[in-house]
């Protein structure tokens, strides 16, 4: 079976003041579906406070924000499965 390559990488930050460069964990993903849901799962979770995912050319596609019982999410690039 061929490796498939993981093109978004997840970011997470445990408050949403932290830099850019205080990320607390990485992830990575095959499909943007699978970035997001990840990412979900974990500000649900409160594992983290914000998430930015990043496609393989190294631009920021989503970023998402837990406020309280809120959840945002701004799409700042189009990728193939928002078509």
């Amino acid at each position: 079976m061929k490796a498939r390559p993981r093109l978004f990488a997840t970011y997470y930050y445990k408050s949403l003041n932290d830099d850019m460069k205080d990320w607390s964990r990485i992830g990575h993903a095959c499909t943007a579906e699978n970035a997001v849901r990840a990412a979900v799962m974990k500000l649900l979770l409160k594992e983290a406070a914000h998430v930015d995912i990043y496609n393989a050319d190294g631009v920021r596609v989503a970023i998402m924000e837990r406020r309280g019982s809120t959840i945002k999410v701004t799409i700042k690039a189009l990728v193939p499965w928002m078509k």
